[in-house]
């Protein structure tokens, strides 16, 4: 399946989203991912931070990512992840000629973003995954799909408060032989669409996003010898699943990322980083209530570039569900 992103002055994200269809119920068989990794040197023992060391840390890093809040009831009610979503989403609109296509306007709220006022790189996952599943329904019709890889690249900061278009575009579909009543476009009223947006976002607070993702995460452990390594534990809960009851892709996404910069800074000490590319694979699913292993290892480290693997496991089971490649450039920019 190709993309197209919507193009111009203000082109800043770039999206490949792959979904398979259902028919019947499936089970999925997990997959492995070769990386390259850096073996231990033979004799020496991996050296491990204190429990207390490693959770002071991990903390301070993923609390670095946004204002330290507390986050809000409303964020722990089943399904907050997916109402996020939908509220920094307004002014949709879907045309099926030639080709589906589906646009709709991202309001950056301070609830998405990351410590620099931009739009947090696991909101633009998000984003793609929903944008992306609508369009493809709109081209498979009312069908059963799961999310099975998602890629994006980062080439530019959407800033706190702006509003950047997104679009997906799929492959071209030959105009139909019989003309249809929707071929036109249907549009939320924007003035809803807004109202609906703000009051959302002020029952949330600030930096929401951040704010869920850390309160995710648990029993951080980092390993400094032979190579970085930071590995934690998520507990999928009803706030961050979707409707089948599985955790959310978008919320994969952020969290390779979170965990990934965090490996990343343990090796490259503490600079400013940004991210400007992650790609995850989407082999099985972790249900509601599950605990899943999540480790990040180095890949690849230089100068100005680092790249980290994330792997996503089941706790109980060992099971591959998700891995992510993420790679974070050091700044200055300009010296990139």
């Amino acid at each position: 399946m190709h993309t197209h992103a919507a193009r111009g002055p203000n082109f800043w994200a770039l999206g490949r989203l792959t979904l398979s269809t259902v028919v019947s119920p499936v089970q999925t068989a997990s997959k492995g991912r070769t990386e390259e990794k850096m073996p231990p040197p033979e004799g020496e023992p991996q050296q491990r931070l204190s429990p207390a060391e490693s959770r002071a840390l991990t903390l301070r890093f993923f609390h670095s990512l946004g204002k330290d809040v507390p986050l809000p009831a409303s964020a722990e009610q089943p399904d907050a992840f997916h109402a996020l979503v939908r509220a920094i989403l307004s002014s949709a609109a879907v045309s099926t000629s030639p080709a589906p296509r589906v646009s709709c306007t991202l309001t950056v709220s301070p609830a998405v973003t990351n410590k620099y006022n931009t739009l947090h790189g696991g909101a633009v996952a998000a984003v793609a995954d929903a944008v992306g599943m609508a369009c493809a329904r709109a081209a498979a019709g009312d069908k059963e799909m799961f999310l099975g890889e998602l890629s994006n690249a980062y080439l530019s900061a959407a800033r706190l408060h702006s509003g950047a278009a997104s679009q997906r575009a799929e492959e071209t579909m030959p105009p139909p032989s019989q003309p249809q009543e929707d071929q036109g476009q249907q549009m939320l009223p924007p003035a809803e669409s807004r109202a609906r947006t703000l009051a959302f976002f002020r029952a949330l607070g600030p930096d929401a996003y951040s704010a869920l993702v850390r309160a995710l995460l648990s029993s951080a452990a980092v390993s400094a010898a032979p190579a970085p390594r930071v590995s934690c534990t998520l507990t999928v809960s009803p706030a961050v699943t979707n409707v089948y009851n599985t955790l959310h892709g978008g919320m994969v996404a952020a969290v390779a990322e979170a965990v990934g910069m965090a490996c990343a800074q343990a090796a490259a000490g503490d600079k400013e980083m940004l991210l400007g590319e992650l790609s995850t694979a989407y082999l099985a699913a972790a249900r509601v209530d599950s605990e899943v292993d999540v480790e990040a290892q180095i890949l690849r480290k230089g100068r100005s570039v680092v790249v980290t693997t994330i792997e996503f496991r089941l706790k109980d089971t060992k099971k591959l569900c998700y891995t992510s490649r993420a790679t974070f450039y050091i700044m200055p920019v300009a010296s990139l």
